[in-house]
């Protein structure tokens, strides 16, 4: 017998079983290849791995979702008729022109609202995001607009806090900018209609912004 072995059989002698199964695991952890390594974990560990998991999920959606209730929305887009695939341009594109970096916060866009003037549907979800002060800048179809032109839902363009930055011989109406066919959004393909109207509702709550966009619109196209 070495003296090695000498020495680790004396050693055993003073060990409990716990002690001894500590040091048997280390030795034949020592020689395990890494996929032997990961099957013992999961074999003998994997309810706490499973519950590590967890938590660490939890606390990933955790802070995933303070970060949502805690940005700040700069602006919301309604684009009656919009085309979803082109949002993350729109979104890219306006951040730009505007200089808004990720971390000033987010611009909001809704694209998925009928185009047609007689769904009943979309008047409805218009007017309820409206109303929700949840709609900065609309664009949508003329006729559309036409049918909300009476109501005094619109800010007066003269009157915007950027108007100075605005051609406002472009305005179709005291309350709309009227965007030609070769606007940005149409040759984005971000919107496939003609005769496009861009308007602030009077609910808008970030109506410096919403000016930003409306001059954007001007410029880019």
């Amino acid at each position: 017998m070495s003296n090695e072995q000498m020495k680790n059989q004396l050693e055993d002698q003073h060990m409990d079983e716990s002690q001894l199964n500590a040091r048997r695991i280390k030795e034949a952890w020592q020689v395990m290849t890494l996929g032997q390594k990961i099957e013992y974990l999961w074999m003998y560990y994997k309810s706490r791995l499973a519950g590590a998991l967890l938590i660490a999920g939890a606390i990933y959606l955790g802070i995933t979702m303070y970060k949502g209730t805690h940005t700040e929305v700069l602006i919301n887009i309604t684009v009656v008729g919009g085309n979803s695939q082109q949002v993350e341009w729109l979104e890219e594109s306006f951040a730009e022109y505007a200089g808004i970096s990720p971390e000033a916060g987010i611009i909001k866009i809704q694209a998925n609202l009928s185009a047609d003037a007689e769904d009943s549907t979309s008047k409805i979800d218009l007017a309820t995001l409206i109303g929700a002060e949840a709609v900065d800048v609309l664009v949508c179809p003329k006729e559309i607009y036409e049918s909300y032109s009476g109501q005094d839902g619109f800010m007066n363009i003269e009157e915007l806090p950027e108007a100075d930055n605005l051609d406002i011989s472009k305005s179709m109406a005291k309350d709309a900018l009227l965007l030609g066919s070769d606007n940005i959004l149409k040759k984005e393909e971000m919107i496939l209609y003609d005769d496009a109207c861009a308007v602030i509702p009077v609910t808008s709550k970030n109506q410096d912004m919403a000016a930003r966009f409306l001059e954007y619109l001007q410029q880019c196209s």
